[in-house]
């Protein structure tokens, strides 16, 4: 279910039975294996904040990054960490996981079946 509130900020772009999926799109890679992947709208101070409370409460807290034809599923709390400073490279070492081409029952079975490690 999509989510759009006025109410608390924060909060993430989709809500499904297990969890929450932040959603985030790039254009196209930085054409310099180097250069940190910057997003025109980025995850912001008070989402990283929310999936990390989330995750701590341990609840499933995710990002999803879209560029082009490619797909990164993150923890949330590592996105929080990485987008925006990490590089193309670093991301794909860091993403929990990566299509190309998005396969949806693989993704359903990917948020439905993780159990990602307690934030103690």
């Amino acid at each position: 279910m999509s989510v759009e509130t006025r109410t608390d900020d924060g909060i993430p772009d989709i809500n499904y039975i297990g969890g929450w999926i932040e959603c985030k799109w790039l254009r196209s890679w930085p054409k310099r294996a180097e250069t940190p992947v910057r997003l025109d709208h980025p995850l912001m101070a008070h989402q990283a904040a929310w999936l990390r409370r989330r995750r701590r409460r341990g609840g499933l807290a995710w990002v999803i990054l879209q560029c082009r034809r490619e797909w990164l599923l993150f923890d949330g709390v590592v996105a929080g960490k990485l987008l925006g400073t990490a590089t193309k490279d670093e991301l794909y070492q860091l993403c929990h996981k990566r299509w190309v081409g998005l396969n949806e029952e693989e993704l359903i079975d990917v948020i439905t079946n993780t159990k990602l490690p307690s934030l103690d």
